[in-house]
């Protein structure tokens, strides 16, 4: 019924493909202001936060180990991740934090008090809950501020 298109019927209908991907390419480009994309840097989100639920995604506060699980306290509320804390930790970059326990970590810039509890040190963090410094990291936790 209809002929098989020839080498050059293909070769036109090619060019004219790439021809249509260029213009809605540059098409598009323009419309965003011709920035390319923005490459991840320091305002870039810490990773672990893509794991949270959107309604709890803010500023990060502390993780707290619970059994096989980190609890990610944010100042939008807290969440259980099934995750080490090593990993978890490593997930919180450009976020400033410590670790000052085993079992927790904090963003230094939401401590809001440090005090002494007899030969305990407890950080008091902005979403009001109490972190203790292990014996060893109180070094650290004052070289940090």
């Amino acid at each position: 019924v209809f002929p098989p298109p020839s080498p050059a019927d293909l070769a036109t209908l090619a060019l004219n493909g790439i021809a249509i991907a260029l213009v809605i390419t540059l098409a598009l480009m323009l419309a965003r202001g011709g920035d390319p994309p923005a490459a991840p840097g320091a305002d870039a989100p810490p990773p672990i936060l893509a794991r949270l639920p959107l309604d709890r995604r803010g500023p990060l506060v502390a993780l707290t180990v619970q059994d096989h699980y980190v609890e990610v306290t944010t100042t939008r509320g807290r969440d259980l991740l099934l995750m080490r804390l090593s990993d978890a930790i490593a997930e919180t970059a450009p976020s400033p934090g410590l670790q000052v326990h085993r079992s927790h970590w904090i963003a230094t810039d939401q401590v809001r008090a440090a005090r002494r509890e007899g030969p305990r040190a407890v950080l008091t963090m902005s979403t009001g809950q109490d972190i203790p410094v292990s014996r060893s990291r109180v070094a650290a936790v004052k070289e940090a501020g």
